[in-house]
């Protein structure tokens, strides 16, 4: 009996240690993105790439995915050459999992090494954040605009003439692994189409008027220079995947598309 009894008590101890190993504290993730803006800083492409797991990809708008730590350090070369600062104002902390997602409020400046060219930015990402083999916490994905300007004067017309949006309500719209996985799967399909020009995935904005519905959970815009490079990007095999790995995550879509007067 003694023996059961220590039995159970090793397994429990396992348990507790397994769950601790994947518990994340507040200060883990400011300290790791302290240490990203530092690593931006240095101009050591190494630097900032050992920040990401080794299966990590980022997500920059308008841009391919780049995939791996390795593709990561390459494409943070551009950094070297110039003088960089960013910083990372937390706006939403949400465990999922083995998983953490974090929303940003992203600012800082750039400049030419002879300050001939320079400019500032303001923008928000999203990471997702896992602890690696060693259990050090790592940057797993990440999302952003990498295309912001730093002003825009005077309004500009999108990029395209049709126009398709479309909303989605989850079914377990609290459930944050599924909202990872979705955005995850949506992001890699948007980043690979070859027909999009331009795009925005968003959640519900904080507005109440008696005309606002934001009872959906994701919302997704994407323009088309026609109707008929639309209808080649229904048929792309990124979609159909997207489709195939998200439809049951859904309980409804709703789908709007409008062309240019």
């Amino acid at each position: 009996m003694r023996s059961l009894s220590r039995y159970f008590l090793f397994l429990a101890s396992i348990f507790v240690f397994s769950c601790n190993q994947n518990t994340v504290e507040p200060s883990e993730i400011t300290q790791l993105l302290d240490n990203y803006a530092v690593a931006l800083g240095s101009k050591s492409a190494q630097q900032v790439a050992e920040l990401f797991h080794k299966d990590a990809q980022l997500m920059p708008e308008g841009k391919a995915v780049v995939d791996g730590r390795a593709a990561i350090q390459d494409h943070f070369k551009g950094l070297e050459s110039i003088d960089f600062e960013e910083r990372f104002e937390i706006q939403e902390v949400l465990p999922s999992g083995n998983f953490t997602i974090v929303r940003t409020l992203n600012t800082g400046k750039w400049s030419s090494l002879d300050k001939t060219d320079h400019g500032s930015f303001s923008v928000k990402g999203q990471m997702v954040l896992k602890r690696d083999e060693k259990g050090n916490l790592k940057i797993f994905r990440y999302m952003y605009n990498s295309n912001a300007k730093e002003e825009t004067v005077g309004s500009e017309p999108i990029k395209g003439s049709f126009v398709h949006v479309v909303y989605f309500w989850l079914k377990e719209p609290a459930n944050d692994e599924a909202r990872a996985q979705f955005v995850t799967s949506l992001s890699n399909f948007i980043d690979h189409s070859e027909f999009i020009q331009s795009k925005h995935i968003g959640t519900p904005a904080d507005t109440d008027r008696e005309v606002i519905d934001n009872s959906y959970t994701y919302a997704l815009v994407v323009t088309f220079n026609s109707k008929e490079e639309q209808d080649q990007y229904q048929a792309e095999e990124g979609h159909i995947k997207f489709i195939e790995e998200s439809k049951a995550l859904w309980e409804k879509v709703l789908v709007y598309d409008s062309e240019h007067l």
